[in-house]
């Protein structure tokens, strides 16, 4: 009986086997000509598509292993197609965080933030803690598009990490979360050495509680230094209210073009408005071309507006 039974296993796992590799093959055959970049099989291409997206997770496991490949056309499809079976793909994407490739575990990651299902972040807190600087960059990017305000800790430390990558996804990442207790790190973030990353703690500071930063902002213009003074000044005019037009009236009369240059810059926020249009029709006549640059610029992005406020 005992001798029967191991027969039966043993055939029920060889059935298993086998099914598996058919499946396995299918999904490589598939995938193949999903991913062919020519024409003429463009119907195919499409079929094999929707046949990858039907399998569902059933497919994710062979996906994912062709996201290490060094054709970039068939990572990208395969990026595609995960994106596509959206969230039956999770379990597999999270356990591939780990995977010893760079190039997939940093692949996986971004997918997560694509996807955004709240299952991913325990794991890409980790990774974006622990992983090489691409993982750490694209976890942080993800924690900000699924936008758990729990990360909130994790990312500002990420604001500190030697890769300008990465402290450049944090700080995108924290202006989706909106978080108050991210305000000061971003702030310190505007003197960064690296210029995309100043631009991101910009950004990402334009879309907080404009009256907390508008004071900030204004506080810290006398005793900052260029870039951060030149960030500051465009931050206030970010502020959508009648004391930050208080505030860059008189750093128009600055003796440093390049203040005034940035004044105009800020003015350029207040789209619709007459005053700060007719301050702009004044810089226009600055001895300094950088300046009439600027406020040719902001003059015509303010006449955009549709309101006047």
């Amino acid at each position: 009986m005992i001798f029967h039974k191991k027969y039966i296993i043993l055939a029920i796992f060889i059935i298993n086997i086998s099914l598996w590799s058919s499946s396995e093959n299918r999904y490589q055959k598939w995938f193949a000509i999903a991913s062919m970049e020519d024409i003429k099989f463009k119907v195919e291409g499409k079929k094999a598509f929707e046949n990858l997206i039907s399998a569902g997770s059933d497919a994710a496991p062979y996906l994912i292993s062709q996201l290490g490949r060094s054709n970039p056309n068939k990572h990208d499809k395969a990026m595609e197609i995960l994106i596509n079976i959206d969230k039956n793909a999770v379990p597999y994407l999270i356990e591939s965080l780990s995977d010893t490739s760079n190039r997939v575990s940093s692949s996986v990651a971004k997918l997560l933030g694509e996807i955004r299902d709240k299952r991913a972040v325990p794991s890409l807190k980790l990774a974006a803690m622990h992983g090489n600087a691409d993982l750490k960059s694209n976890s942080c990017w993800a924690l900000g598009q699924i936008n758990d305000k729990t990360s909130t800790a994790i990312l500002v430390g990420a604001l500190t990490d030697q890769s300008s990558y990465v402290r450049l996804s944090a700080a995108h990442a924290l202006g989706n979360l909106k978080s108050n207790n991210s305000i000061e790190p971003l702030f310190k973030l505007l003197s960064d050495v690296n210029y995309s990353v100043r631009l991101a703690a910009f950004d990402a500071l334009s879309r907080m509680p404009y009256k907390q930063i508008a004071e900030i902002s204004t506080n810290r213009i006398e005793i900052s230094e260029p870039p951060e003074k030149y960030f500051l000044i465009v931050l206030v005019g970010t502020c959508d209210n009648d004391d930050s037009l208080n505030t860059l009236e008189p750093l128009l009369q600055s003796t440093d073009q390049f203040i005034r240059g940035f004044t105009c810059e800020a003015l350029s926020y207040r789209r619709g408005n007459y005053r700060a249009a007719n301050l702009l029709k004044k810089a226009l006549w600055d001895s300094s071309p950088f300046v009439r640059m600027k406020a040719r610029n902001s003059l015509f992005k303010i006449k955009q507006g549709q309101t006047v406020k």
